[in-house]
């Protein structure tokens, strides 16, 4: 299958462009700066250099392909000022709008990510596909960012698959690999109340199932991208402080994020119990169910 993917050079996306390769698909690779990009992955794709920031792809670069993937986003660390805000949502429907914009709607298959944030603070409520949105500023972003894909997918034959990721566990990049570092400065601490629930999925188990669901025809419309058992950020925090062998603290209080974060404090102490029911359906297979599991496999991996 020949696949047209963008963000290729991140974390995810890179490790993804070789299991991808693996199963015998080909890649072209769309990029703002090629000769980096080059730099950066460990396989040789056919290349296409276009920033969908500010300019969409021409209809012949869609020549051919069978499939895309999309995991182009706006990284939201840092203060979330009016501007950066701003930045965030555009970034992720400009560049939406410009990969659809020449796309032929005899495309085949389309898979893009968003992410948990879309269902806001909830509590305790168990979140599965079928949950309504949150309000909170991350709902607004997961909205913007999913729309221009539920729009191809009502007016087009194409198989559009969402996935709306949790934390995404993974050494060598993302929120785990900060989080490391600190917890190795013997900084650990739960978050507020530390009863807050997060979802996670091991990077492993994440790229597993983009390949299942570029092929698999079963695999369409919102997909919870998280594993089976949610857990709480105390008890996260315990067990990220076992596997690296580093002494926890008391609570970090809620004010004290707040004041250090401001409104990005809304990314760890909301609480977001999501449930991946489609794929317990679909009988997708984890590698890395539980916690445990997926941080003493990264430990390892994170010790070489």
């Amino acid at each position: 299958m020949k696949i047209l993917m963008t963000g290729a050079t991140g974390y995810i996306g890179n490790k993804l462009c070789l299991k991808l390769i693996k199963a015998g698909h080909s890649l072209r690779i769309v990029t703002r700066n090629q000769s980096k990009a080059a730099q950066i992955v460990a396989f040789t794709p056919e290349w296409i250099e276009c920033d969908l920031m500010n300019r969409p792809l021409k209809a012949e670069n869609f020549t051919g392909v069978d499939a895309v993937i999309n995991l182009i986003g706006e990284n939201i660390d840092g203060r979330w000022t009016k501007e950066k805000k701003r930045l965030i949502i555009d970034s992720r429907v400009a560049s939406a709008k410009n990969l659809l914009q020449h796309c032929p709607d005899t495309l085949k298959t389309l898979l893009t990510v968003s992410a948990q944030g879309y269902y806001g603070d909830r509590g305790d409520e168990i979140l599965d596909e079928s949950a309504t949105r949150g309000s909170s500023f991350l709902t607004e972003v997961c909205e913007a960012w999913e729309k221009p894909f539920r729009d191809w997918a009502e007016r087009t034959q194409t198989r559009v698959v969402i996935l709306r990721l949790g934390l995404v566990l993974s050494p060598e990049g993302g929120a785990l690999k900060k989080l490391i570092s600190i917890f190795k400065m013997n900084l650990a601490a739960p978050l507020g109340s530390g009863k807050q629930w997060m979802s996670f999925i091991h990077l492993d188990d994440l790229n597993e199932l983009f390949v299942s669901a570029i092929s698999d025809d079963r695999y369409h419309g919102v997909i919870n991208a998280v594993a089976p058992e949610p857990i709480r950020n105390q008890d996260f925090t315990k067990a990220l402080s076992q596997t690296l062998k580093v002494i926890q603290l008391p609570n970090a209080p809620a004010f004290v994020i707040k004041l250090a974060l401001g409104e990005m404090s809304e990314l760890v102490l909301s609480s977001t119990r999501v449930t991946p029911r489609k794929l317990i359906d679909l009988g997708f297979r984890y590698k890395y169910p539980k916690l445990e599991d997926a941080l003493a496999e990264l430990a390892e991996v994170g010790s070489h």
